[in-house]
Order: C-alpha cells, then structure tokens, then sequence
C-alpha cells in the first residue's frame, strides 16, 4: 500500500494540526524561557548525539513532548486491559503517572526513563496552558482512533511525517516498509536464533521477528526461548521509547 495514499485517506492522520500544535508549544517554551530548564538542557545533552547540536533545538523537543503524550494515549486505549482505570477526573500530568503504573504492572516493564525530560513540562502545562494539553489529547485520540495503519506500525509513520528529512539522515532514520521487512526475516530468521539489531529504531525487523515466532506455534517454553534471543539497540531514546510499545503490543 503506498504510504502517502493512505496518509491522505485516513481522516485521523492530520499533520498540518500537529505542526499547528508544535508551533503553539514552541511559543509557549518560548514565553516560558524553557531553553533554561534543566528538564530541556537534559534532553538537549541526551539527544545531541543523535541529531548534532544544530538540531536539537526547541522545535524538536517539542516534537518529541507531544509524541511522549501521544504514546501513553496509545497505550491507554490499545494495551491497558482494563481502562476504567484510568479516571476521567484525573489531571494530564497524574494520567501520565498512572499510565506507566498500569503499564508496568502489566507487561513488567519500565518506560518512565524519558521521565525526566518531558515530566516537568506537562506539569506546567497542566497548571498553567491546560487548554494546549486538551487540544493535544483531541488530536491524539483521532490519530489513534482513526488510522488505518496497523498499531505496530504507528510511530513509524508518525516519526516519518513530522520528522523532517534532514533530521532522519543525519540519525539514520529511515523507514523500511513492512513488505520488505516481512520478505527480509523470512529469508534470514529461523525460529531461535540469536538476533541483535543494531539500530533497531522503533523495531519494524524486531516486531517481525517476534510476529514469526508466534505464529510458529511452538510450545510455551520454547517460544519465550526464542523471545529471549532477540535484542535491540538504538542511540535514540525516543526509538527505544515507541520500540518498547510496539512490541509489548504484539506479546501483551
């Protein structure tokens, strides 16, 4: 299916009100003399790496801010069991908190680690500019509710749409489509092996590998062996971050 067709079809995938929303907050941090924080200075140290020093300004922490948000959405409504544990009473900020809680207790897995660069914006946010966060949350749950893009392959396209092309070169970020990953492992996977993957992004290859050892239908045991051979890394925490959703998504 070509990309751009179906990013065109589907009603949910408005990027022109995510670059609307990613000016807004860049005002907003603007105003606020956020560039000063240390929650920003932190992310800034943190993701030069990957993106040169050039780049990793206030735009792309804003990007970034609202896909952290958009993820714990995703998870709310696609992974979480049980939603009504979520309140509808609750602040963004403690929606956030009892998102990773839920999630943890779950799937037995961590993803509070990019805590410490968006955490202490959404608690402004909250107290200070709380119709932002609502015009945010809208946009999201459209996005998810409304795709046409299998769950495991959402970030992929959100990154490849809001990303611009400068930024995915200089951190080698590029989109493989699914048919060329799925032809991929299936010449190159056998049920068990060792595999790493090197710079596995938001893991288009991992999430086919494991699609391949469920459906082997092998036992118990030796389909959790064949889970436990496959490795991914990435300098991207953010890559890492959308990785781990997509795949607790095919194994939850």
């Amino acid at each position: 299916m070509d990309k751009s067709n179906l990013l065109n079809q589907n009603e949910g995938l408005n990027f022109d009100k995510f670059e609307k929303l990613t000016l807004e907050l860049e005002e907003i941090l603007d105003e606020e003399n956020f560039i000063q924080k240390d929650c920003y200075l932190d992310w800034q140290r943190k993701f030069e790496p990957v993106y040169g020093k050039k780049h990793t300004n206030i735009h792309l922490y804003a990007i970034f801010a609202q896909i952290f948000y958009i993820a714990h959405l995703f998870i709310f409504q696609l992974l979480l069991k049980a939603p009504e544990r979520l309140e509808n009473n609750q602040s963004h900020f403690a929606q956030v908190r009892t998102i990773q809680e839920e999630f943890n207790k779950d799937f037995s897995t961590d993803i509070s680690f990019l805590n410490p660069y968006f955490m202490p914006l959404f608690e402004f946010m909250e107290q200070n500019r709380v119709s932002f966060l609502e015009e945010l949350k809208e946009f999201a749950l459209k996005y998810i509710l409304g795709r046409n893009i299998k769950s495991e392959y959402l970030f992929d396209y959100l990154f490849q749409m809001v990303l611009k092309p400068v930024l995915r070169h200089i951190s080698g970020e590029f989109f493989t489509p699914p048919f060329l990953v799925k032809m991929m492992v299936k010449e190159a996977y056998d049920f068990g092996d060792k595999v790493l993957d090197p710079s596995c992004g938001t893991g288009n290859f991992l999430i086919e590998i494991v699609k391949s050892i469920l459906s082997a239908k092998k036992s118990e045991k030796e389909e959790n062996k064949a889970l436990n051979n496959i490795y991914g890394f990435d300098i991207n925490p953010m890559s890492i971050f959308l990785a781990i959703i997509n795949i607790v998504l095919l194994v939850g």
